[in-house]
């Protein structure tokens, strides 16, 4: 059978249309679905207006026979795309193979000779715009969802404690409850039991290693046997309670990227896309490191498993440490199902953001006043005191208590005062830590 090269182009353009079109109509039908069932969870509506609106969407027909029947149809299509793609390639390798090497040599000679005859700027700006658009289909690609990659020491935890996490899962629910929330809520990329299994495994090998450890130092096998015991009960409580650290950080990162977050959101709106693309936007933007996270989980739950946005948005403002963020978006569900104005909205968030900024600020400035005044009377004026009393009594007497002053006066100026500008930046970074 022979073909024409136009026809397979044509017949190539048909068959891509038609996957797109199907593919939007089967995520459409997922989609519209999910946000009917929640709706019907939420008590939003009866019973039967939930039959009957089921029933419009899938025309009459099963649920699951009409996704499996798209399917099929997705697969006819993509396998017909195929074949065609094939045909136009052995129409091509044929033509070639028919054109004698004289001729080809002829048309090179053609081509480089009047390049710029035949290639026109304006199809050299198309062919410029079209690898443009190629390069930003990809990334947009890569930003319409994220997966976690595995982890090389949870593997290994999971094939020693795998089947253990399991059974105190199952066994004590309640007393790991509160772990699992505090893993999804500090963003670690791992399952639950997982991590649990990690717990477990780093425990269990910990008391061996630290065992040997102090063992070499104090060479006494009762007192290595203690304090192995010791560091193992530690390494477990560190690992348990390493999430709630994580946890307190993000907040206070996600509340700073947050404030520009939600400006740059009204900026966006105001220009009336789709609120989709505004976590889009804010991600591809990438100048808000510490929501990255946060938005990657709404675009997930959008592109990877279906959810309406309302969903999704409700759904990331559960998991999500920080209160101002869970507020922002649970204030976008409710707008958006009560058909107000997102725009509006926004705005009004990013006016209310940037007062309580400026109100922050200032508090956060008056504390380092008064900071920078304790600082100059314990570290600046009381060390010059120290100094002038020490060396008053070095005339008197040249020790105190048996110690010689300039001992003192050496371990005050080159221990003492370092020790307590250390501790006066601890104090700072424990209670600031924004600064």
């Amino acid at each position: 059978m022979q073909y024409n090269i136009l026809e397979e182009s044509k017949r190539i353009l048909e068959y891509a249309n038609k996957l797109s079109s199907s593919e939007t109509y089967y995520r459409n039908i997922i989609s519209n679905v999910q946000a009917l069932k929640n709706r019907f969870k939420l008590n939003q509506i009866d019973e039967r207006t939930f039959k009957n609106t089921m029933n419009s969407l899938l025309q009459g027909q099963n649920y699951n026979v009409l996704i499996q029947s798209l399917q099929e149809y997705k697969t006819n299509v993509l396998n017909n795309l195929r074949q065609t793609n094939a045909n136009l390639f052995e129409v091509i390798e044929r033509d070639l193979k028919q054109t004698s090497p004289t001729e080809v040599k002829n048309i090179k000679a053609i081509m480089s000779s009047t390049r710029k005859d035949h290639i026109s700027e304006v199809e050299v700006r198309r062919f410029k715009e079209y690898l443009r658009k190629k390069e930003l289909g990809a990334k947009k690609i890569n930003l319409d969802y994220s997966i976690y990659s595995s982890n090389p020491y949870a593997r290994t935890s999971n094939q020693f404690a795998d089947k253990l996490s399991y059974y105190l899962i199952n066994k004590y629910p309640e007393i790991f409850k509160p772990l699992f929330e505090s893993v999804r809520m500090a963003d670690i990329k791992l399952i639950s039991s997982t991590y649990l299994s990690i717990l477990i495994f780093t425990t269990i090998i910990s008391f061996p290693i630290l065992t040997l450890i102090f063992f070499l130092i104090t060479l006494k096998l009762a007192t290595a046997f203690a304090l192995g015991f010791l560091g193992m009960i530690a390494t477990a409580f560190t690992i348990y309670v390493y999430p709630l650290s994580v946890i307190s950080s993000r907040k206070r990162k996600i509340k700073a990227d947050l404030v520009f977050a939600t400006v740059h959101m009204a900026a966006i709106s105001g220009s009336g896309v789709h609120p989709t693309k505004i976590f889009k936007l804010l991600l591809e933007s990438a100048e808000y490191k510490y929501l990255e996270s946060e938005l990657k989980k709404i675009l997930n739950h959008i592109n990877l498993f279906g959810y309406s946005l309302s969903t999704a948005l409700r759904n990331v403002a559960s998991q999500t440490p920080s209160y101002e963020l869970k507020e922002l978006l649970n204030g976008m569900v409710a707008t958006i199902e009560t058909g107000g104005e997102l725009k509006k909205y926004l705005q009004d968030k990013a006016d209310d953001s940037l007062n309580q900024y400026k109100l922050d600020q200032k508090k956060r400035l008056a504390v380092l006043n008064t900071f920078s005044d304790i600082y100059t009377g314990i570290l600046v004026a009381a060390p010059l005191l120290f100094l002038v009393t020490l060396a008053i009594l070095d005339k008197i007497s040249p020790a105190i208590g048996g110690i010689p002053i300039t001992t003192i006066a050496a371990v005050g100026t080159f221990i003492g005062i370092p020790i307590v500008n250390i501790g006066f930046i601890l104090i700072i970074n424990v209670t600031q830590p924004e600064i």
